[in-house]
């Protein structure tokens, strides 16, 4: 493991309060043989010369390619930096990593290339412990805030909704290479989302059950992630009635959102998709024009609704049904 060249990609904008402690968890990694590149879109506070104060030659600032102006347009520009490199990371500019996070997932990813074929596709996640500003502990597990398991998501489900925390992710070469090839699709719209389907669609993804790193919550974060439990649901609605109106909308836009993905990511990659993930993406872009009983079974062969909780459940079902 130690001969193999590991990229870390790190997409930054004013993250001079945090990023000492990143890359500090970074230089602590038991893996050591890797290169943190730096890609900022022009922070006005102190980002850039907190990362120019590491006399390190593995840390490398580079210039932006970003091309859409968001935070997965600078993780996708930061993918060509990674193309000769046999790995890559994504990496928040706010978290820290736990010393054993790269060792871990490479050891992963190297399982599945052994298994199945070193040039195949493979992206590996892991779990987060969510902590404050402070990196006091808020949750032990952040997977538990996921729409579906992680462990055992299919590739539908993937298509409705992201099983994997974008800072926990790394790929092989293979999956890079997919990415430069394709660029962004403008209806996935996330770095790290599309990065898993393609995984999906061409080779393998794994889960690790356990946290390799700690998400910091605080008030800059670009995403993060709130109690959507049903519990916490129910409560919201018994004090306000009519949010279930808004819920219900909600449910059905998104519902659509995945219908015009599925369209999106069936044109773009559909030519090389192996006939049964081809014929997921043809169901449920075919939803709208299904009857009730027609949406109700697309549902229940593609598991659409098999959720961690009854309101994430509920809220998929109506969704399609609603479309």
């Amino acid at each position: 493991m130690s001969d193999k060249r590991v990229a870390i990609l790190m997409a930054t904008y004013n993250g001079g309060r945090y990023i000492r402690e990143q890359i500090e968890s970074i230089k602590n990694q038991t893996f050591k043989n890797w290169t943190l590149f730096v890609s900022d879109d022009g922070s006005r506070d102190e980002t850039l010369e907190v990362v120019n104060s590491f006399e390190d030659p593995r840390i490398v600032v580079v210039a932006s390619r970003n091309s859409i102006g968001t935070a997965s347009g600078n993780f996708m520009g930061l993918a060509r930096y990674a193309s000769s490199y046999d790995y890559a990371f994504f990496c928040d500019q706010d978290d820290v990593w736990f010393p054993d996070k790269i060792e871990a997932e490479l050891a992963a990813i190297e399982s599945i290339e052994s298994a199945v074929s070193p040039s195949a596709p493979v992206l590996a996640f892991t779990d987060s412990v969510e902590v404050d500003e402070g990196l006091e502990r808020i949750r032990s597990s952040f997977v538990k805030t996921l729409q579906f398991n992680a462990s055992t998501a299919t590739f539908a489900q993937v298509v409705i909704a992201n099983v994997a925390q974008g800072c926990t992710v790394a790929i092989n070469a293979s999956v890079v290479s997919l990415l430069i090839e394709y660029g962004l699709n403008e209806e996935v719209g996330m770095h790290d989302w599309w990065a898993l389907i393609l995984a999906m669609c061409f080779g393998e993804s794994i889960f690790i059950d356990r946290p390799t790193m700690m998400y910091r919550q605080h008030s800059g974060n670009a995403v993060g992630s709130t109690d959507t439990t049903f519990l916490s649901w129910l409560k919201r609605l018994i004090k306000r009635p009519s949010l279930l109106f808004g819920w219900m909308q909600r449910a059905k836009d998104d519902a659509s959102s995945a219908v015009a993905r599925a369209e999106s990511i069936e044109r773009q990659l559909g030519s090389r998709l192996n006939l049964e993930k081809k014929n997921a993406l043809k169901e449920i872009s075919l939803m709208p024009s299904l009857s009730f009983f027609g949406r109700v079974r697309i549902i229940c062969k593609h598991k659409l609704v098999r959720c961690r909780d009854i309101h994430k459940a509920a809220y998929w079902f109506f969704g399609f049904v609603l479309l």
